[in-house]
């Protein structure tokens, strides 16, 4: 891994968000990247700049070029439409050699966990994941705080002799960015002609899509319903998605439901999934492992429901129920579904 001369690195300058799309509008973990990045803007004097790569982006570029950002760069091609790694890895990394930026931020979503370490590589360059927080600190080096030690500790990590320094930003860490600023405009720079000529062996076929996945914004809901293995079984959980459905919510799930194919890893809360804000987190039969906890911190109120009154969940719970969790889960369905008949909805 080369490094990079103090004379370098005069070289390289920038902030780089590196965006995704959710239809055509930025997808809300780049708005959150965006507003984390403005506090980098006035430590270190660099620009801040927007990456978009897919197909039929530009009502996105120019939202983009809303939020306080110098320039937005677009490679708009449908070779970029789905997501495929090595394209994509391809035009990030030629991009950046030709631009090179100092920092370069992507989400720790399955497709930027995909792509980052891809490009670092090529790039040679270090990479630090799921980052919580970062910082330019008094030296001038950008500083990423992670979870270590299983969550029991946090990690400061920086990358001072290479360049760029890139870093995976994990969903709900930051809030999102504030409204686009007024009469904000930023340059769009097509850089299609960065995909000619990669060639990649992969050829998407079908792409089989879960239709509860359309319906889940983990980072950006108000109200989540998640379940572990105190839920017992699979048809248990279900009960989950009912609530969730009356309480106007989302579910999520540990990784040991996940792992027993309860719920989908795209619904994974914890060190190892996805942090999360709402303002209320019910969490039926979780018992409340450090690597869950971490995902959670940001919950106005978790209510916590199991059989096992010493369970570490109830130390961080704002109330806490020695019940059975299915029970418990069950008779508010009924319950809300009663009352939804009354009301006459």
């Amino acid at each position: 891994m080369p490094r990079v001369s103090p004379e370098e690195k005069k070289d390289w300058r920038g902030i780089w968000v590196v965006g995704e799309v959710d239809g055509d509008a930025l997808a809300p973990v780049t708005k959150q990247m965006l507003g984390a990045t403005m506090a980098l803007r006035e430590s270190t004097g660099e620009d801040v700049e927007l990456v978009l790569m897919g197909q039929d982006l530009l009502k996105a570029a120019e939202e983009g070029a809303k939020y306080g950002v110098a320039r937005v760069y677009v490679a708009d091609d449908e070779a970029l439409e789905p997501y495929r790694t090595l394209t994509h890895a391809g035009v990030l990394t030629r991009l950046a050699d030709q631009r090179k930026p100092s920092i370069m931020l992507l989400a720790a979503t399955p497709e930027g966990r995909d792509l980052a370490p891809r490009v670092a590589a090529r790039l040679g360059t270090g990479l630090t994941a799921h980052a919580l927080d970062f910082k330019v600190d008094e030296e001038g080096r950008f500083v990423q705080a992670c979870p270590g030690f299983s969550g029991n500790a946090m990690v400061d990590i920086c990358c001072p002799e290479h360049r760029p320094q890139m870093v995976t930003v994990r969903p709900g860490a930051f809030t999102l960015a504030d409204a686009p600023v007024e009469g904000a405009t930023a340059e769009i720079v097509d850089v299609s002609g960065f995909v000619k000529d990669i060639e990649d062996p992969l050829t998407v076929l079908l792409r089989d899509v879960d239709p509860r996945a359309a319906q889940v914004d983990l980072p950006e809901a108000r109200v989540i319903v998640a379940g572990g293995r105190g839920m017992k079984t699979k048809e248990n959980f279900e009960l989950l998605y009912e609530l969730a459905e009356l309480l106007g919510g989302s579910v999520a799930a540990t990784r040991a439901a996940c792992d027993e194919g309860w719920a989908p890893v795209y619904c994974q809360i914890g060190q190892t999934g996805i942090t999360v804000q709402p303002k209320y987190y019910l969490a039926f039969g979780i018992s409340g492992a450090v690597q869950h906890v971490a995902g959670v911190r940001g919950a106005e109120v978790i209510v916590a429901v199991n059989t096992d009154g010493r369970a570490p969940i109830f130390a961080t719970a704002d109330y806490g129920f020695v019940a059975d969790a299915p029970a418990v889960a069950r008779r508010l369905v009924a319950d809300l579904k009663a009352k939804k008949e009354a009301a006459g909805q």
